[in-house]
């Protein structure tokens, strides 16, 4: 037992570090439970066919074919739509519209989508987009409290009851609190919420993105800017920008380049080729911009505000989201430019511009990239959902197409899993492969697709962490651990204080770490408790299940929270503070309506 304690507080104190990534934080749990002979291999490998993986990585699928047919996008359009301009009706819908697509979707990959349509319905409000992003989040855990497919937390309850020989949960049972958590969280941003959240981040012109001045401003791009006059007559030595090596030599970026004889003012490519006579815009210190004017005998001078035509090529904002494989590499690494085709200009995190050279800066989750390339492929970055949310496009493009024939096809596949678990056709991990299996077969998704659309990093999470909880079951941890909440409480306790410490510690887990994990940890703990209490279970996984999900507090309770902080340009502390009333609330509600729903 003492070494699988040992193993947990070292999984734990791994998961709250995130120095490591968090799949492997649970490969090491996992290994360390088989070396120590813990688990046995295939006691420890049984997490890989536990039922919750099989259905969360199914609505993974679900969730990247409703994107990849547009449905969600539809949905944005919709809410852009029927926002009108009203802010405090722009919030509502912003709510509405993210709890729904959460039903059936990943809280992440709901506030990805709706991120950029929100940003820009803002804009038509004339509001800061701050009013609406953290409702956005929010939004999207109230999604995750209404069905049983809602949240892996959800899932996680449901396997355990299964697993004791109970019925488990329905589509449904998590509906009455979860619906009661909606309209007061909707009720409370209405009349309070709203009107206490900051607003920091800046609107954009409406019904357009963002202009390139727009953007420049935004990242200090207009500070320090020169015109640079190279000579007419001089050998450069080079025939292109990147010949000219100026990051590297003398830290300065070239943002346009008025070519000598046409006089048309461009943003360059590296490639882009640079004549005598040529005119660059160029920003950084002063000594560097005239260092490298005497190496080159050029003249300088500082250059006022404009904007220029880009002639075919534009600037977006790209932010990192949280399972993005850039987090954690250099732009060099990841060789940004050869994939995206796009260069990076300047790289904010938490509104600071990172000062190290870009090449080598460590991108991490959250941050934000203001990049420069065709049109062509800044379109192409708006549908790459997996590495980062594009929230600034040039107004030239058109960020989607709207709702394909097969978005209809897709819906219909979705209600049909819906209604196979409804009625108890289908079990829910069954239910759930048909359906993404169905959505490959009729091309609503291709296989590589399917593949791209799956969270591997969330998915192995799950399935290394599971086995732990087999592992404290099966050498008297969790009984240990349910002796010390009883001495704690007292033997006398009545049953809905020993649900409320359980809520407790799933909700303070829940603030820190991953949602999954800490329901993963703290099942075999309600499960023992109520086994011990000798009331049914069914309340105790509940609110279990909800605990975990009250990720209202801080930023890094859930990946929806983190997205949400870079563009709405929020603080730890606003997190706290909007958060708090609704965190009591939700938490009042959970505690007296479980055992109701569910008697002891």
């Amino acid at each position: 037992m003492l070494t699988t304690f040992i193993i947990l507080l070292a999984t734990i104190a791994l998961l709250l570090s995130n120095r490591i990534p968090l799949e492997i934080s649970g490969f090491l749990c996992l290994l360390a439970l088989i070396v120590t002979g813990t688990l046995s291999f295939e006691e420890a490998a049984a997490g890989f066919s536990n039922g919750v993986v099989v259905t969360v990585g199914a609505l993974f699928v679900l969730g990247g074919a409703l994107i990849r047919t547009g449905v969600v996008q539809a949905a944005a359009d919709l809410l852009e739509k029927w926002s009108s301009g009203d802010p405090l009706r722009l919030m509502r819908l912003v709510v509405l519209t993210s709890s729904a697509l959460s039903t059936v979707m990943s809280s992440t990959g709901t506030v990805a989508l709706l991120l950029p349509a929100v940003v820009n319905a803002s804009s038509r409000t004339g509001n800061s987009p701050s009013k609406f992003l953290l409702p956005l989040a929010y939004g999207s855990l109230f999604g995750g409290m209404l069905t049983l497919l809602g949240g892996s937390a959800n899932l996680v309850a449901d396997e355990t009851l299964r697993n004791a020989g109970r019925p488990g949960f329905h589509f449904f049972s998590f509906t009455p609190i979860g619906a009661a958590i909606l309209v007061v969280g909707l009720l409370y941003l209405h009349f309070w919420g709203y009107r206490t959240l900051p607003e920091r981040a800046k609107p954009v012109a409406p019904n357009v993105g963002p202009t390139v001045q727009e953007l420049l401003g935004h990242y200090g791009m207009f500070d320090n800017l020169y015109a640079v006059q190279l000579p007419a007559s001089r050998d450069l030595g080079c025939a292109t920008l990147v010949g000219l090596n100026l990051r590297t030599n003398y830290r300065i970026e070239v943002l346009a380049v008025r070519q000598a004889g046409t006089g048309a003012v461009t943003v360059p490519a590296p490639s882009s080729p640079i004549t005598n006579g040529a005119t660059l815009y160029v920003q950084g210190l002063e000594d560097d911009v005239k260092a490298f004017s005497q190496d080159y005998g050029a003249g300088f001078q500082k250059q006022p505000t404009r904007e220029a035509s880009l002639g075919g090529r534009g600037l977006a904002e790209l932010i990192l989201t949280p399972r993005s494989k850039l987090a954690e590499r250099s732009l060099a690494e990841s060789q940004f430019f050869r994939h995206y085709g796009v260069r990076v200009l300047k790289v904010r995190r938490a509104d600071q511009e990172l000062v190290t050279a870009l090449a080598d800066a460590r991108l991490r989750i959250g941050d934000t990239l203001l990049v420069e390339g065709p049109l062509t492929r800044l379109k192409a970055l708006a549908d790459e959902h997996a590495d980062f949310v594009v929230v600034g496009l040039p107004r030239e493009i058109s960020p989607h197409d709207g709702l394909t024939p097969k978005g209809k096809l897709s819906l219909l596949i979705t209600a049909a899993m819906i209604v196979a678990i409804i009625t108890k056709l289908l079990a829910p991990p069954v239910a759930a492969l048909s359906a993404a299996v169905a959505l490959v077969l009729t091309r609503c998704i291709s296989v590589e697709e399917s593949y791209a659309a799956v969270s591997w990093s969330s998915l192995f999470l799950v399935a290394t962490m599971l086995p732990l909880g087999t592992a404290l079951t099966k050498t008297g941890g969790i009984e240990f651990i349910n002796q010390i909440l009883f001495e704690t409480l007292g033997d006398g306790s009545p049953p809905y204080v020993a649900l409320a410490g359980v809520y407790l510690l799933a909700t303070i887990l829940g603030q820190v770490m991953s949602n999954t994990a800490a329901a993963v940890l703290l099942a075999p703990l309600a499960l023992e408790t109520a086994t011990n209490m000798q009331v049914a279970p069914e309340p105790f996984l509940l609110v279990l299940a909800f605990g975990a999900q009250m990720s209202f507090l801080t930023p890094i309770a859930s990946a929806g929270n983190t997205l949400v902080m870079a563009p709405g340009n929020y603080r730890f502390s606003d997190f706290l503070r909007i958060g708090l009333p609704l965190h009591a609330a939700a938490t009042a509600i959970c505690l007296w309506v479980a055992p109701r729903l569910f008697p002891f």
